[in-house]
């Protein structure tokens, strides 16, 4: 069993084993919210129950509008991306005086690295980084027309991923646990008004198809979308009226429902969650918290000339964060400051090693890193020879195995699992891809690296469920190889006694593969005959131009030369030189 703590200074973390459990078990203090607020904005690095400011980050000077976390390849909170938006959401038409922008924060120094990429003309509404270390945009480019981007992990190029139908602007993005993108869009109206229409797409980045999960019309503004383990989908909404009396809410879509419906978690709450922005969530499958950026709304510009629902209710004195439970029970609401926000919120994970114990074995083949861990639980792992048929193309190795990985772990961000599988188990361990399997098919990690050598393979994922590591599979042979060999020449004069080079060429070729590839020479006169030798083509051998002189058909040389796959398989080929008697032959 291991723990291993990936970043000092920020969380508390304690071990906890569980004297004959096949489990690991985590236990640490809840992480710290990285939070946007101000006017010029700054990230704080804040407490979730008290809002309390333990860090505080500079981020340049124009109005920003949500944040997004990388993490480097071992867990590491390594970058913090924040959107500026560019010209006000209102602003008909953009205008190119005020582009938006991304800045980049180096969470080891706290500061930006220089000026990121200006978008001219555009309204940078939300970003996410990808698996790859890029980062997605969503973006207006005209009233209207809004498209997802793709800025490059060094923020170096940009380039369009899938542009909306017209009507449809994209106000917020998240990552699925499958790596399909979440889109969700507000319609053209919708932009600052309650009448229009929103709803949430699927996007496969790879194929471009997309599937609409859920669109309301007559609905509130779909402020954020945010995806917790188990794979549920949770959406922010206000109404542009914020003081219709319906509030704020939050509601939640199970993408493996039929039909897929909106249920709604946190009804409008009025002053506890007015005007929500970016929310961040960490926990279990089964219970959950969803942290939320409540900016305050419009609020009258300052407190004063709006009110509330209901009479005589104060319009809330400045931003906070609000917290959801998953159960819709416990909901509460910390201040943080008038200051223009928050706007944008993530939580700040603490990188956890773990290695399970196979409960079948007892061994610890398999090695889990989260990139944040927010709660305590047990991880745990057990291997089986039954599973969900391998895809088809591909086969398991022998013996065949499959990996059930299980937590209760809550966890933020991704997961790297990398599986140390037995030397000799795959035909070709160079061809290993490991696959995780997504409740209806089995899917390829992405971000994978194998390690022949070491014998081990990683991927990336969202979530745990049953894993396996595949190969091409080797079709059903019976027949032996295709071989093709020819000699250079096949007659040997004048029969001086010399040795003359006969060069064998061609190929043996078999789809799995040749087991081995051997040459027998066999000499009539038995003087040069010989057992069976391995053969690499070409292959130069060098026999005796001379026979016999009563020998009236000449000295026969025969080359059998055997090639066997690896089903055993054997396919044969003879080829002969003759040493003339005269030239007439």
């Amino acid at each position: 069993m291991r723990l291993e703590r990936r970043i000092p200074g920020i969380f508390a973390l304690a071990l906890i084993i569980a004297c004959g459990l096949p489990t690991t078990a985590h236990t640490q203090t809840l992480g710290q919210l990285a939070v946007l607020r101000g006017n010029p904005p700054v990230v704080d690095l804040r407490s979730p129950a008290t809002g309390n400011t333990t860090q505080t980050w500079p981020d340049g000077d124009t109005a920003a509008r949500g944040l997004a976390l990388r993490y480097d390849d071992n867990g590491v909170l390594e970058s913090v991306f924040v959107a500026h938006t560019g010209q006000p959401l209102n602003s008909i038409p953009p205008s190119v005086a005020n582009p938006a922008s991304v800045t980049r924060i180096v969470a080891a120094t706290g500061m930006p690295d220089g000026p990121g990429p200006a978008y001219p003309g555009a309204t940078l509404y939300d970003l996410a980084v990808d698996r790859d270390g890029s980062v997605l945009l969503a973006m207006r480019t005209a009233l209207g027309q809004g498209c997802v981007s793709r800025l490059s992990a060094d923020m170096a190029t940009t380039t369009n991923v899938h542009c909306l139908p017209p009507g449809q602007m994209p106000w917020a993005l998240a990552l699925n646990q499958d790596g399909r993108i979440l889109i969700g869009w507000n319609s053209a109206i919708d932009e600052m008004s309650a009448n229009g229409s929103n709803g949430v797409i699927l996007l496969n980045p790879e194929t471009g198809v997309t599937e609409s999960l859920n669109e309301v019309t007559g609905s509130a503004l779909l402020s954020d979308i945010a995806v917790a383990p188990g794979g549920l989908i949770y959406l922010a909404e206000y109404r542009a009226d914020e003081w219709s009396g319906t509030g704020a809410s939050i509601s939640w879509l199970d993408p493996a429902a039929t039909p897929i419906t909106r249920t709604v978690l946190l009804p409008g709450q009025g002053t506890i969650l007015v005007r929500p922005a970016q929310m961040a969530i960490v926990g279990t499958s089964t219970a959950h918290t969803i942290y939320v950026a409540d900016p305050w709304g419009m609020c009258g510009g300052g407190g004063g000339g709006m009110e509330p629902p209901g009479l005589g209710q104060p319009c809330p004195a400045n931003g906070g964060l609000v917290t959801v439970a998953s159960s819709g029970g416990a909901v509460s609401r910390v201040p943080i400051g008038w200051d223009f926000g928050p706007y944008g919120i993530g939580f700040v994970g603490s990188a956890v090693t773990a290695s399970p114990v196979d409960a079948t074995t007892g061994t610890a083949p398999v090695t889990l890193t989260f990139d944040g861990v927010s709660s305590t639980g047990s991880t745990s792992l057990v291997t089986s020879t039954v599973g969900p048929t391998p895809p088809s193309g591909f086969q398991l190795g022998d013996p065949a195995t499959y990996y059930e990985i299980t937590t209760e772990v809550g966890f933020t961000g991704g997961i790297t699992v990398c599986v140390n599988y037995p030397d000799g188990s795959y035909v070709d361990e160079t061809q290993l891809k490991l696959n995780h399997w997504n409740g209806s098919a089995w899917e390829e990690l992405p971000n994978q690296t194998l390690d022949t050598a070491a014998n081990v393979v990683c991927g990336r994922t969202m979530s745990l469920s049953p894993f396996a590591i595949f190969e091409p599979a080797v079709p059903d042979d019976t027949e032996g190889p295709a071989l093709s060999v020819t000699v250079s020449q096949a007659t040997l004069w004048p029969p001086n006694g010399k040795f003359v080079p006969i060069t064998l060429s061609g190929s043996a070729f078999d789809p799995s593969g040749i087991a081995s590839l051997t040459y027998r020479l066999a000499d009539e006169y038995g003087t040069f005959s010989t057992q069976p030798q391995t053969l690499t083509l070409p292959k130069t051998l060098f026999l005796e131009a001379l026979r016999a002189g009563n020998d009236m058909d000449g000295r026969l040389y025969t080359i059998t030369v055997t090639a066997t796959d690896t089903f055993g398989n054997v396919s044969q080929q003879a080829l002969q030189v003759r040493v003339l008697h005269d030239q007439r032959q």
